[in-house]
């Protein structure tokens, strides 16, 4: 089927959304998301714009919103439609990781990693997304390729994240554990939070100086609550492992007020 490619009102609507995510507004105002929402899918409905282009920003507007189901099933639908586009594929592989998607998101992050093994924008997206879900050998690989491309301007956290991606991947091994182990933990944790009601609205990884390292899952709560809730994934932890690591690593939940925003990539047509 032919389709026009993103119109200029659209891709604007990208813009638009991903300048909520990037500033991580508090109060959104869902009566405009859904209003962007209508408006994108009645221009796919009619074939008036590209439409891989408008489920990515439908699946913008549910991370926005904090919806996950609908988060999940654009993002599905965007890299399906728009066949692996780097831009949207990686939008959506960044969408699925800040909501706790991992094993989707790796899945994604891997395939655009192989797709574009020279690509800029795609092995800062990889070397992000793996550690975060600590994929650490696969990070690894992003962060060699990316030292191939001899990058002149590449963002300047990166040098420290692969010194702290370096030093986990050793403690974990120190400590007789694999990537595997700790992944698996993670997904308990998360598992947990969503067990009692909580949706995952940010990801982020705190490491400290001698590698060991807290998974930091932001969701819509007080301190007070997230405080009792990371007694909830204490006792799913203990409860599913012998062992929950904690000589490695930690899990804690943190108000959403508390988080960074979620970084968009490229919202062009």
């Amino acid at each position: 089927m032919n389709v026009n490619p993103a119109r200029p009102e659209v891709v604007d609507l990208a813009h638009e959304v991903g300048d909520i995510l990037i500033r991580k507004v508090a109060d959104v105002d869902i009566g405009r998301l859904r209003q962007i929402e209508v408006r994108v899918t009645r221009l796919r409905d009619i074939n008036a714009t590209d439409p891989g282009y408008a489920e990515m920003v439908l699946f913008l507007c549910a991370a926005a919103e904090g919806n996950r189901s609908k988060l999940e099933r654009a993002a599905r639908e965007a890299v399906r439609l728009s066949n692996g586009n780097r831009e949207i594929a990686a939008n959506a592989a960044v969408a699925l990781c800040s909501i706790g998607n991992i094993d989707e998101s790796t899945k994604l992050t891997q395939q655009i990693f192989e797709k574009f093994p020279d690509d800029k924008i795609v092995l800062e997206t990889a070397i992000s997304n793996f550690q975060l879900a600590l994929h650490f050998r696969e990070a690894l690989s992003a962060w060699d390729a990316y030292e191939r491309l001899a990058v002149n301007h590449r963002p300047k956290n990166l040098d420290r994240l692969r010194k702290i991606i370096v030093d986990s991947a050793e403690v974990i091994k120190l400590h007789g554990f694999t990537d595997s182990d700790l992944q698996h933990r993670l997904k308990v944790g998360i598992a947990s939070l969503r067990k009692q009601g909580f949706e995952v609205r940010r990801q982020s990884r705190l490491t400290f100086d001698d590698g060991t390292f807290i998974s930091q899952l932001f969701i819509n709560a007080t301190p007070k609550v997230c405080a009792e809730m990371n007694f909830e994934i204490a006792y799913a932890l203990l409860d599913a492992f012998e062992d929950p690591a904690a000589s490695v690593f930690s899990i804690v939940c943190r108000p959403f007020s508390d988080a960074a925003g979620m970084q968009t990539l490229e919202l062009t047509a």
